[in-house]
């Protein structure tokens, strides 16, 4: 890439006399009539200056808002009772092994037969609370349940 050093001696020379001349415009002083003319009054007596009240209602507007936080998913969760499955289970026979009452449960979800003694767990959400005659009661996080063993032909 090669250059002309015609234009070259060109821009060196006429650069420095634009930016001459616009440093003389911008610095060259004013007429006295193209400027206005302000005019400012001092007034030293309390007298004359009329006085207005300060409105402090002004101050006590908020600078900004910020909305009230929202309330954590979690804690919502929390409040809501947990909701029982209904109770599938079907109580088919009451055992006395060894001198203790064991309640045996079929299960049509699993398909499966459980047997449970006074104590143990039948779910994650309930457990045998007592065998008495031909009656279970099952705890459940909403209360007692009470089953019925019901005799009759098969």
């Amino acid at each position: 890439m090669s250059r002309d050093p015609r234009q070259s001696a060109v821009r060196w020379t006429v650069s420095p006399l634009v930016i001459g001349a616009c440093a003389v415009w911008a610095l060259w002083p004013l007429d006295g009539e193209s400027v206005p003319n302000f005019t400012t009054s001092t007034t030293t007596s309390t007298d004359e200056v009329d006085s207005i009240a300060l409105d402090q209602s002004a101050f006590a507007a908020p600078i900004w808002y910020a909305p009230p936080p929202e309330p954590e998913p979690n804690a919502e969760i929390a409040k809501k009772p947990r909701i029982v499955p209904p109770f599938e289970l079907e109580l088919i026979a009451i055992v006395h092994m060894q001198g203790q009452p064991t309640a045996v449960f079929y299960d049509p979800a699993r398909d499966a037969i459980l047997e449970v003694a006074p104590g143990e767990s039948l779910s994650a959400d309930r457990s045998v609370e007592s065998i008495e005659g031909i009656t279970v009661v099952v705890r459940e996080t909403t209360g007692l349940r009470t089953v019925k063993l019901v005799q009759g032909e098969p």
